[in-house]
């Protein structure tokens, strides 16, 4: 009877493990499935810092001689050891700030001409305005 229990308790505190939200994420999109991967990180520093430590890696294995990739990769070449670094960089990169920073702009300074400017809000005010 206490090994059910046991098993119980077992099996809950597996189950907190599991959802955990960082590390590899099954997600769907469309008919395809990805893992995605979750970082943490301290701050937009600490991202911004990361993101260019990947490319300063990809820029000094371009500039050198040496081997990029490790021997149990032997099929893998310098280059696209490379070309993934660089990859994941660009990934990595907050496009999606950029853009939501541009659009928050455009409201701040009233410009209705910027291509980022909500279709919504310009409908509304100039709707008022008339």
């Amino acid at each position: 009877m206490k090994t059910g229990k046991l098993n119980k308790l077992k099996l809950k505190e597996l189950r907190k493990i599991l959802k955990s939200p960082y590390g590899l994420q099954p997600e769907v999109c469309g008919r395809r499935k990805f893992v995605t991967a979750k970082v943490r990180f301290e701050d937009h520093e600490d991202y911004l810092n990361r993101v260019s430590a990947l490319l300063e890696t990809a820029v000094l294995a371009l500039d050198g001689n040496g081997e990029f990739y490790s021997r149990m990769l032997s099929n893998k070449s310098k280059q696209d050891s490379i070309r993934l670094t660089i990859e994941m960089a660009i990934e990595l990169l907050p496009h999606d700030d950029f853009f939501n920073l541009r659009r928050l702009k455009a409201i701040i300074e009233d410009d209705l001409e910027h291509s980022n400017y909500p279709k919504r809000l310009k409908e509304k005010i100039e709707k008022i305005e008339l």
